[in-house]
């Protein structure tokens, strides 16, 4: 059966994730974690706002609200919101094979999507990417986690990450931290495939 995705559309919040081909890894090294960084800055920001992101050795999440078409100070008035993730995805797979020296793709799939449609999804959504390298092993505790942005809602740093409005969604940083470290469940037909 073909793969069949639904369009990202302008003025949502979507869950973008995917995983690496077979056994192998998205990101290697520490370097490999900075430059998708890079590129999400460069084909994202501009597009739209970034809420949490959590990025593991062989797979990723993120949490996107994509702007308006007409966005203010004439940044990109008509944008293709897939055609902007698709560009960063694209250029990290060649970076990487460049660097690697491999060939083929890189993510198992097409990146995946899921859009966010009310407030109780997107606030147990952010707490499950925060925490999702603790789930899958790779930490002990979502702090102790250097890939996601963990650091960059709890800090008071300046950040490229909508901090404001997600801590808006749980009061303040201790809630949030609360919150994370107690049990939650994302809606049960909600699934990773």
């Amino acid at each position: 059966m073909p793969d069949i995705l639904e369009p990202v559309e302008h003025g949502n919040y979507y869950h973008i994730y995917n995983h690496a081909i077979g056994n192998e890894n998205l990101f290697v090294c520490n370097d490999n974690y900075l430059y998708f960084l890079t590129l999400l800055k460069k084909h994202l920001v501009p597009y739209s706002k970034i809420l949490s992101y959590n990025l593991m050795p062989n797979h990723f999440h993120l949490l996107l609200r994509f702007h308006d078409i007409g966005m203010p100070d004439g940044i990109a008035k008509n944008y293709n919101c897939s055609i902007q993730l698709s560009k960063l995805f694209n250029a990290y797979s060649q970076a990487y094979n460049k660097k690697y020296h491999r060939r083929g793709s890189l993510f198992i799939h097409k990146f995946r999507r899921k859009k966010v449609t009310n407030e109780f999804f997107l606030r147990n959504l952010i707490l499950y990417i925060n925490n999702n390298s603790v789930h899958h092993g790779f930490s002990n505790k979502a702090h102790e986690w250097a890939h996601s942005s963990f650091a960059s809602i709890t800090s008071s740093k300046p950040t490229l990450l909508d901090r404001d409005f997600v801590l808006s969604l749980f009061d303040d940083v201790e809630n949030f931290v609360f919150c994370l470290n107690k049990d939650f469940e994302l809606d049960n037909s909600y699934t990773f495939e």
